[in-house]
């Protein structure tokens, strides 16, 4: 399993067959190179600002890959964009081609009315991977920290015991 820090809140999880795109804020970020040469089987994005929006809706055109988020995001966002989505709800889970993603609570703004922030717990080549978003530190991360969790995305500041950024290119 690779896991590789793209910047801002991007990661790229890759099991070598699969490729899952996390909050593709890149252009803005400074990446535009990364913008258009990535080419996810999915893209998650957390909540609705627009540093963890960023690219999703034309990397997703570019490339076919769905956006996988929150049902109200992709009411709001991405489906008026011509987007493919997959949508869920907080505390439910999405199996797709790599594994599975659990939408995970996140306390933070949704950026756009009505439209929750989330996190998601990956299932991905046998690893378990947390990719928190923008949340706010709270106890429901402690449900995390049985260990079964291999990697913790943490591209807020968040600061915990257990929580890793990962520098770019790793």
């Amino acid at each position: 399993m690779k896991l590789q820090f793209l910047g801002h809140a991007c990661f790229l999880l890759d099991d070598g067959v699969h490729k899952v795109l996390t909050d593709p804020f890149l252009t803005g970020a400074g990446r535009p190179e990364w913008a258009e040469k990535v080419d996810p089987d999915v893209i998650f994005v957390t909540h609705g600002h627009g540093d963890h929006v960023g690219d999703a809706a034309a990397i997703a055109r570019r490339t076919g890959a769905p956006v996988c988020c929150t049902a109200d995001l992709a009411d709001a966002v991405f489906v008026p964009a011509g987007v493919a989505c997959v949508a869920g709800n907080l505390g439910g889970t999405v199996r797709l081609s790599f594994g599975c993603a659990k939408f995970f609570q996140a306390l933070h703004g949704g950026g756009a009315a009505g439209c929750p922030a989330c996190g998601f717990l990956f299932e991905m080549g046998g690893r378990k991977i947390y990719h928190a978003g923008d949340t706010a530190l709270m106890t429901d991360m402690t449900l995390l920290a049985d260990g079964t969790s291999t990697w913790r995305c943490c591209p807020s500041e968040i600061s915990t015991p257990w929580a890793r950024r990962m520098p770019s290119g790793q």
